[in-house]
């Protein structure tokens, strides 16, 4: 079987590992993966996975550095024709651009472990912000961005998972939640009922 196992060009071999080792990830949960469960859903000996990573945690670092890639890839032409802070416009199109990264999404929500949430803040979520921090403008609140991160990355994944086909229409919705806030709706209409006075005459007397 060794014999007839093609071999890769380097570069080939460590994206074949990657590739692996997302689909396990986002199948099964980040946790749970262990290298030689790559080793072997990849068709190679588990020194050759060692040879390119050390461990699962620096695949996942991998991972999530190519899902920022691809985003940003997708979010830089956008953000750079635009002046000035986003529109609702803009926003719309960068969460339009998040829903086309089912795969990335995936893995984003892979793993709950201290460990896996502090290299996903490190890696996704502070680059993705310090990329969108120079758009959004000067005088920011210092949690606007993150909570940004997490609102478009939340509902992403949200509309990817529940198969969503109006993906267009959420992405306005998000847009003018982000630009105007929730709708308040008839003021009226929506204020809790007040209490009815009664007269002190009408008050039964104890």
């Amino acid at each position: 079987m060794e014999r007839l196992r093609s071999r890769l060009p380097a570069s080939d071999r460590r994206q074949q590992i990657l590739t692996t080792a997302e689909a396990l990830f986002a199948a099964r949960g980040f946790e749970t993966v262990t290298m030689g469960e790559i080793a072997i859903a990849s068709g190679v000996a588990r020194p050759t996975v060692y040879a390119y990573f050390p461990n699962t945690a620096a695949i996942l670092d991998a991972l999530l550095d190519a899902v920022v890639s691809r985003v940003w890839g997708r979010l830089q032409p956008l953000l750079a024709s635009r002046e000035g802070p986003p529109d609702a416009e803009t926003y719309a199109a960068i969460f339009t651009a998040l829903t086309h990264e089912n795969a990335g999404l995936a893995i984003l929500r892979s793993g709950g472990s201290p460990l896996f949430q502090s290299r996903r803040r490190a890696v996704f979520d502070a680059r993705l912000a310090e990329a969108l921090s120079p758009h959004i403008g000067p005088g920011t609140p210092r949690y606007v961005v993150p909570m940004l991160v997490a609102l478009f990355e939340g509902t992403a994944y949200w509309a990817v998972s529940e198969g969503l086909s109006d993906v267009d229409t959420l992405a306005h919705e998000v847009a003018a939640f982000i630009d105007r806030g929730l709708p308040r709706g008839d003021a009226a209409a929506c204020a809790p009922p007040r209490p009815q006075h009664v007269p002190r005459s009408r008050r039964r007397r104890s």
